[in-house]
């Protein structure tokens, strides 16, 4: 609590002060989730199970708050494994929502990375130009 703290008070205070600013970003934060939940609720649709946005954002807002408060960075493994479980509480078989969640895995985590490795590689100032 103490860091948390302490960052609110080093944050400059124009930024904190700015109640459009703070809406805003967490409008652009809710987006966020709410485009991972149709994400999750594609690709079981594309499993074949029945399309539900709910279904999709209700899971994934759990695996959310799991990774936020476990102790695992980047929430390997609890983020995935809870969101399964979460699934086949809402009704998606075992199978299908593992599969979901590793396809939602790969399509917001891992597939972006592939285009900033090849900027790393290839773009201004990478190694050798």
């Amino acid at each position: 609590m103490r860091t948390l703290l302490r960052a609110f008070g080093e944050a400059a205070r124009h930024l904190i002060a700015d109640r459009r600013l703070i809406l805003r970003v967490a409008g652009c934060n809710a987006a966020v989730f709410l485009a991972d939940g149709l994400t999750l609720a594609v690709c079981l649709a594309a499993l074949g199970q029945p399309f539900r946005v709910a279904t999709g954002f209700i899971a994934l807002m759990m695996a959310s708050i799991v990774a936020t408060l476990g102790p695992i960075p980047m929430a390997l493994g609890s983020s995935g494994a809870s969101s399964v479980a979460m699934l086949t509480v809402l009704g998606v078989s075992l199978e299908a929502a593992v599969a979901a969640a590793l396809l939602l895995r790969s399509l917001t985590l891992w597939l972006p990375l592939a285009p900033g490795l090849i900027l790393i590689r290839t773009g201004p100032g990478a190694p050798g130009k």
